[in-house]
């Protein structure tokens, strides 16, 4: 039997000449799965996070965000080299006008503004591209940096769940953070 395949043209958004999201490609999977296998990645993100990362997660999750028309998932690439991803989920039945926005950057580019505009610059993307009126965010509450980052992008602090989140044996509050169109 004659499998057959659909072509989908690779999305780029150049955000400066050294930073662009992009499509992610199979290709991505080795060098993706060598920046998310780091604990200070992991411990900032959820449990599904896999802990070790391997090529296999990588495979499995480029796979999963693929084949999109309009891509929902976009790869960071910084000097040509895949750091982190950035996505929307789009919530459903009710909710079907909102977005969770989320991401992670490699260690080694943290500090460097990219959060900063790739979250900037999906923001605009999503509420460009799809019929959605709010994103948010949800970041852990001791995630300094991504709590900065959502603030720069004027996410407002629209909630607080009081010890909503169990990580790491700790509970936490739950932090909410959102953009209107």
């Amino acid at each position: 039997m004659r499998r057959l395949s659909y072509f989908y043209p690779i999305m780029k958004i150049n955000i400066s000449p050294k930073l662009t999201l992009r499509s992610l490609q199979i290709t991505d999977s080795a060098g993706f799965a060598a920046y998310a296998n780091n604990r200070n990645v992991s411990d900032h993100l959820r449990d599904a996070f896999p802990k070790p990362y391997t090529i296999d997660d990588a495979e499995r999750f480029i796979h999963s965000a693929s084949g999109q028309l309009l891509p929902t998932v976009l790869a960071i690439e910084y000097m040509n080299e895949i750091i982190g991803s950035i996505g929307i989920y789009i919530g459903e039945d009710i909710y079907r006008f909102n977005a969770e926005i989320g991401y992670w950057i490699a260690e080694p580019f943290w500090g460097l503004g990219i959060g900063t505009q790739v979250l900037h610059t999906m923001t605009d993307y999503a509420f460009q591209n799809f019929p959605i009126e709010r994103l948010f965010a949800r970041p852990l509450p001791f995630n300094f940096a991504s709590i900065r980052i959502l603030e720069k992008c004027d996410y407002i602090h629209e909630a607080t769940l009081k010890k909503a989140l169990m990580k790491q044996g700790h509970f936490y509050d739950e932090l909410i953070y959102s953009k209107l169109k």
